[in-house]
């Protein structure tokens, strides 16, 4: 047998978690409205002088495993042992299922696109879209990869899946997710975010920015935090981008977020060359601050489009 699902990856949307990584761009695939269930995985600003600024989820987040079923997709843990793995997941891609599988980071595997071996090993999921049983290989998508020439989908060897799956961190299980009972049902969102948090928010990052001109950044550990914030910022904001254009379609608001995003990325990448040459100067200072200062009003100004409820 030699078959491949579809699947059309979203590189510019990133979640953490590497799971609904793979169920938004399954349902992004088919274009069935679902991924409107994602709209409320988004955060608000939340300053505190002990940490700093933190980005933290809605409170309203929605359960995936809780809705998916209610428009007729199908999501199911199944257990197997390891001899009869290739087995299972051949049945399962015949049937058109696709396979979330817990690997180690697919450790010890290959890169897609070098003959180095990853070292290394934590909790992880990849997505098992094909098979080619004569071959003995299964086409796979890693969303870690999504950003190299073939979008995190690339073949493995029977072996390579199989030694994966070899470890402390990885289960012996597998999620089966079916769209055969999809319904025409859209799940598009009605309300947005929160007015009350949307105003939070704003006012918490405006004391951050306060904050951050009397007290500038000046060793590279504060760099370096500051630059994994903006990174979950950066993910954070396209995700919100994309609701903006896909369901409520607000091309003004969407322009904003837009330009909200693209600074957000330029500040970082003044952090991220401080980082590269181990130095933070004055000149940093001075462009950095000017970024927030700009970032603060358009956040304001944009808050006053965004859906509420």
């Amino acid at each position: 047998m030699n078959k491949q699902l579809q699947l059309t990856p979203c590189p510019e949307i990133y979640f953490k978690d590497c799971f609904q990584n793979i169920i938004f761009t399954i349902l992004h695939t088919h274009s069935c409205g679902l991924p409107g269930l994602f709209y409320k995985d988004t955060f608000t600003f939340e300053y505190l002088r002990t940490q700093g600024l933190l980005c933290n989820r809605d409170r309203e987040s929605i359960s995936l495993h809780a809705l998916l079923g209610t428009y007729g997709v199908e999501l199911r843990e199944l257990l197997y042992q390891r001899e009869e793995l290739t087995a299972l997941i051949t049945k399962a891609i015949q049937q058109d299922y696709y396979v979330i599988l817990d690997t180690n980071d697919l450790e010890n595997v290959h890169k897609p696109d070098a003959n180095e071996v990853r070292a290394q090993s934590q909790y992880h999921f990849i997505l098992i879209i094909g098979v080619d049983t004569q071959g003995r290989q299964m086409i796979v998508y890693d969303s870690k990869f999504r950003n190299t020439l073939n979008y995190g989908i690339f073949p493995l060897d029977y072996d390579e899946v199989l030694q994966s799956t070899a470890g402390k961190y990885a289960l012996n299980r597998i999620h089966l997710v079916g769209l055969q009972h999809l319904t025409a049902a859209n799940p598009e969102p009605k309300s947005g975010w929160s007015r009350k948090w949307i105003c939070h928010s704003i006012k918490q990052l405006e004391l951050y920015q306060a904050y951050r001109e009397e007290n500038p950044l000046t060793r590279l550990d504060q760099i370096k935090n500051q630059s994994e914030l903006l990174n979950d910022i950066i993910n954070r904001k396209r995700l919100q981008c994309y609701f903006i254009e896909h369901y409520w379609q607000d091309s003004e608001l969407s322009c904003r977020l837009e330009e909200i995003y693209q600074a957000f990325y330029s500040l970082r990448v003044i952090y991220q060359k401080a980082l590269v040459r181990r130095k933070w100067c004055e000149k940093d200072q001075i462009a950095a601050g000017a970024y927030w200062q700009r970032i603060v009003t358009m956040e304001r100004l944009a808050a006053g489009r965004l859906p509420s409820q």
